[in-house]
Formats: structure tokens, sequence, C-alpha cells
């Protein structure tokens, strides 16, 4: 053992975490109060411990155990290596493949090797409209209905975000590094982008690619915002939330395996 090891303890990808539930479960523990641990696990990305000690891994790992969900232990020296992140500048689908154009060059995807697609909606509270401007709001919320995508953009008007952006994270078999994909992504193949029309592009690539994909690799908050435009879990308030989100990401699925204990 060397002072620098640390313990961590990630949640398994399709389990749903009640956070006052575990918090519950560990605070007297830790020493810490209900209500911290609550916020801490609301904004904790799928790190259930990050950085911990053995004895508050030991803590965490009775806690998931009660309350039967699946985990697993991350033991690094030092931090945890940040994500190897690729942002999409263009993407292109193809038959059973995503053509992406990234800062680095281009690869071609298969569809078969995905084995992860992670949804965050990122956005600053709106605050309240003034009367004329919520007037035209509900108006253009009224002509959605019965569009195609009007589920996911009323979940998207109704969260209350100013300029959502939606991010996908993408993760494959192949290659270690996770695949960003967000409204300023260009999809030369779908509606011409620009304006609020690359919201409308990057929905109609959600749309095209979800069938496709393994049932696996669809996590839940993907899966219900693709299918009902549910919100509810993948907005994140905290742009550490979102960084933390995809470093669970990576360590779950493109870190090699024999890095993890």
């Amino acid at each position: 053992m060397t002072g620098d090891r640390q313990h961590h303890l990630l949640l398994a990808p399709h389990e749903i975490l009640k956070p006052r539930e575990f918090a519950c479960q560990v605070a007297a523990q830790l020493e810490r109060t209900i209500p911290d641990e609550t916020v801490r696990l609301r904004y904790c990305g799928g790190w259930l411990l990050r950085g911990g000690d053995e004895q508050e891994l030991a803590i965490h790992l009775r806690a998931s155990e009660a309350l039967d969900l699946r985990c697993r232990t991350l033991i690094t020296e030092g931090p945890p290596e940040p994500p190897l992140l690729l942002r999409v500048v263009e993407a292109t689908l193809g038959d059973g493949t995503i053509t992406v154009s990234t800062p680095h060059g281009k690869r071609s995807v298969p569809l078969a090797a995905v084995s992860a697609v992670d949804l965050g909606i990122i956005g600053r509270p709106q605050g309240s409209l003034p009367p004329k401007e919520a007037e035209m709001k509900r108006h253009a919320e009224a002509m959605l209905i019965g569009l195609k995508q009007g589920a996911q953009r009323q979940g998207l008007i109704e969260s209350g975000l100013k300029r959502p952006n939606p991010v996908l994270a993408v993760a494959t078999r192949d290659w270690p590094e996770i695949l960003v994909i967000e409204r300023g992504t260009r999809f030369p193949d779908l509606a011409a982008a620009g304006g609020e029309q690359a919201i409308d592009n990057l929905l109609d690539f959600i749309d095209r690619i979800a069938p496709d994909l393994d049932e696996a690799a669809i996590l839940p908050g993907f899966d219900r915002f693709w299918r009902q435009g549910v919100t509810e879990g993948v907005i994140r308030h905290r742009f550490e939330e979102h960084l933390a989100r995809h470093g669970w990401l990576y360590h779950w699925y493109s870190c090699d395996a024999s890095s993890r204990q």
C-alpha cells in the first residue's frame, strides 16, 4: 500500500441511484450529514466514491450490497486518469456506421461496436420571462405537438434551461476515447444546420441511431429522452457533474481492464 493509493466505487450503467436512500446508509459512518451526502451523490455522475480510503470503500460497498446496487471498484495510484475525449466536428450516417470527423482526423464507427451512449443536457436556468415572451413561448410549444421529435423538443423546453445543449457521449469497443457529439456538431446528410436547426439535427441523429444500437448500449437516461422526451436524471446542473460523468463512462467502458481492481 502506498499513501497515494485511492479507492473509487463506480455505479453500474443500468442501475438507478436514489441519492437520499444511499446517503442514509453511509452518512453516519462517514460522520457526515444526510443532506450533505444526498447532495454529493446527486451530482456524483456515477462515482459513488471517488478518492476515498479503504475504510470508506468498505462502507460504500456495504451500502451498495444492502441496496442491491451493482458496482465496480477502481483502485488507482493517485487521482484516476482523466478521460480521453474526442469532440466530433462532423458526423455522417452510413449503412450501420457513423463516420466522424474530429480534430485528430476521421474514423468510421460501426454501430455494432458502440458499447454505450450516454446523454447529458447542459444549460443555465432560464428564469421567468416577460409576459409577451412567455406568450410567444406558449405558441411555439403548441406548434410542436405532432411534429417529429416533438416529445424531445417539449422535454427541452420544459427543462427550464436557456439554450439547452444535449451532449451525447459515445463509448466504443475499438477505441479508448469517448466521442462527444453536441449541438455544435455538423450533420451534412440531415437538415441544413444553423440557428435552432442545430438542435433539430441532433434530435434527428438520435432518432436514427438509437434503433440500431445494441439494447445494452442504450443507457437509461438516453433511453427515456429518446422515447419520451424525459429529461429527469440527465440535466447536468453543474459542469463538474458533466465532467465526472464523462470520467465514469471512460473508466467503466474504455480503460484497460487490467487497471481495474
